[in-house]
């Protein structure tokens, strides 16, 4: 721009600040062209490589398809399978594991010492296992199917066990107001679903 008796007037930008960064910037791009006036080669970035560089063994993407689908295919022949038992009868329920081709023999099948057993009871368990399977056997009495858990008779079973863990919490933690707003919530919760489980 210029003024009004025709000399011209710089104005700052704001916006370009000569910053550190910049500046050992240009000392690099000085550098490098003073490199590359005396024929010095310029070094490369690390971990630099050409891109013209050829790839040595290397394997097209449909040949590294049909192998991976190949090896998928014949995983089970790599699985070694269990050695069978013959102390166990045939006619025993049998057990296919989602996750290995081989069939294994269910808890019917096996026996445990009294120790082991008294080990693995559920008062030896934590409260949150105890909490957990005394929700799954109240959802059990309740399912329309096997797996059922949906129905509005097996969630209101599962609402009433989380009320009545948080209502022991809050005896124990009276002062707490987000597990008491929690709770709240969890009753209206169940109260919604026991009045859809009357219209029903």
């Amino acid at each position: 721009p210029f003024s009004a008796m025709g000399t011209t007037t710089f104005v700052r930008n704001f916006g370009t600040r000569w910053t550190k960064k910049k500046k050992r910037k240009q000392a690099r791009e000085l550098r490098r062209a003073e490199m590359a006036r005396l024929g010095i080669p310029v070094p490369k970035p690390h971990r630099w490589k050409d891109p013209k560089t050829p790839v040595v063994n290397a394997v097209p993407r449909e040949e590294q398809e049909r192998i991976r689908l190949e090896r998928r295919k014949n995983a089970h022949l790599t699985i070694p399978k269990p050695p069978e038992n013959p102390n166990i009868p045939e006619n025993l329920p049998r057990l296919l594991l989602p996750f290995h081709n081989s069939v294994h023999e269910t808890q019917a099948s096996l026996k445990i010492s009294p120790r082991v057993a008294k080990l693995l009871a559920l008062s030896n368990g934590s409260q949150r296992r105890v909490v957990q399977a005394q929700k799954h056997a109240g959802m059990k009495l309740f399912q329309k199917r096997p797996g059922d858990t949906g129905s509005s008779a097996v969630q209101i079973i599962a609402l009433t066990t989380r009320v009545q863990q948080m209502q022991t919490h809050m005896l124990l933690h009276p002062k707490e107001t987000a597990g008491k707003r929690r709770l709240q919530m969890l009753i209206v919760k169940r109260r919604k679903m026991l009045d859809y489980l009357e219209r029903e």
